[in-house]
């Protein structure tokens, strides 16, 4: 396992927490949720798209094995040595800069099997290509397996804010409100969850696909998508034209809900009705019991079907490719160390810093509709 890889998950009976930082008190506490870290709430951090970018603290202890090397000092003859070096009897190690292409991250030693070849190597590739989009067609070009990874950051193109944003969620909102304990455990966190949602569903409803969700769509007809993992609940990629089959998602869909007690489904459209009509907290009009809509909430089990599916699609892919995430949420953002364990090549396409940037074979720190088009537009010509 290459050393830089964040700890996977342990196996457990069950599945894991969407926040695996929140743990639930003893009964003198009234089964309250709390964070590790923070007695005093959840953070906002937990969910994607928080207002700073992930701090030490935040990132597995392996991944921040090499940021966390002994430092190297500057010796009075220039050279840089590390703590301890240049004693009696010791020989100076100078360090020198390793250059990279622009768009170019670190990459680990290919883990292949005999006679096997990475898919640049197998797209015929003499010599390193250094502008990045097209090193990311010529990769699903000649990838078999290729992967998609999507974040916030490709539906906030599409008008739908993100988290950590000046305006975005926790700007109007607290997170404290939004606990699955909150939820089902008291009326007036159900109240107050679908006050929030009521203001807040009609304007994801408006939302349209963008061109970053039109570009992943049409890998897809190019029969050069495995599947796309996604952490949004927006629906937008289906609406793109994406199958069902082909979209896995981790935090679920925004657009349906069901009853917790009778398991009867509704569409978020039919609740939307029922809070408009004057209802505040939607009941089940068969059992008159609690109806949820079908996304995570803090402290809510990850659905263990798709996250077992995405972890597996993620082992046997040869290419993962991150669109707009910052990869700060657990268990989500373990998908890219599955896959570089597995020695699949690692593109990130994201505005903002993510802690596998240094581990990506190819990095695009810029915005996803306009670079995901280019790459296809290149890829058509490829295939």
């Amino acid at each position: 396992m290459p050393p830089w890889a964040p700890p996977l998950p342990r196996r457990r009976g069950h599945h894991g927490r969407a926040d695996e930082t929140v743990h639930r008190d003893g009964d003198g506490d009234r089964g309250a949720l709390r964070s590790d870290r923070c007695r005093r709430g959840l953070r906002p951090e937990t969910v994607e798209g928080s207002r700073r970018a992930p701090g030490a603290r935040d990132l597995p202890r392996q991944l921040l094995s090499r940021a966390l090397a002994r430092a190297r000092r500057v010796g009075c003859d220039g050279e840089s040595r590390r703590a301890g070096a240049g004693r009696r009897g010791q020989a100076k190690r100078v360090v020198r800069p390793v250059r990279r292409p622009v768009g170019q991250g670190r990459r680990p030693a290919p883990v292949e099997a005999a006679g096997e070849r990475r898919p640049e190597e197998e797209a015929g590739r003499t010599q390193a290509v250094t502008d990045p989009i097209e090193r990311v067609a010529r990769l699903l070009a000649a990838a078999r397996r290729p992967v998609l990874f999507t974040g916030a950051g490709v539906s906030t193109e599409s008008g739908i804010p993100d988290f950590r944003s000046p305006g975005g969620v926790w700007d109007r909102f607290d997170p404290r409100e939004m606990t699955y304990q909150h939820f089902v455990g008291t009326e007036a966190g159900r109240r107050r969850y679908w006050e929030i949602g009521r203001q807040s569903y009609p304007l994801m409803r408006k939302a349209e696909p963008n061109a970053a969700h039109l570009a992943i769509a049409e890998l897809h007809r190019l029969d050069r998508l495995d599947c796309c993992i996604t952490q949004n609940v927006d629906n937008l990629h289906q609406r793109a034209g994406l199958p069902e089959a082909k979209v896995i998602e981790l935090h679920g869909n925004a657009t349906r809900a069901r009853c917790l007690d009778c398991g009867q489904p509704y569409s978020r459209d039919e609740v939307q009705a029922w809070l408009d009509s004057g209802v505040d907290i939607p009941c089940c009009p068969g059992c008159g019991g609690v109806v949820k809509p079908h996304t995570i909430l803090f402290g809510e089990p990850m659905p263990a079907a798709a996250t077992q599916e995405a972890e597996r699609r993620a082992r046997t892919s040869d290419l993962f490719v991150v669109v707009g995430s910052s990869l700060v949420v657990y268990p989500a953002a373990y998908m890219p160390a599955h896959a570089k364990h597995a020695g699949a090549a690692l593109v990130i396409v994201n505005l903002s810093p993510t802690p596998y940037d240094g581990q990506a074979d190819v990095l695009i720190p810029a915005r996803a509709g306009e670079v995901m088009d280019a790459i296809v537009r290149r890829l058509r010509s490829l295939v």
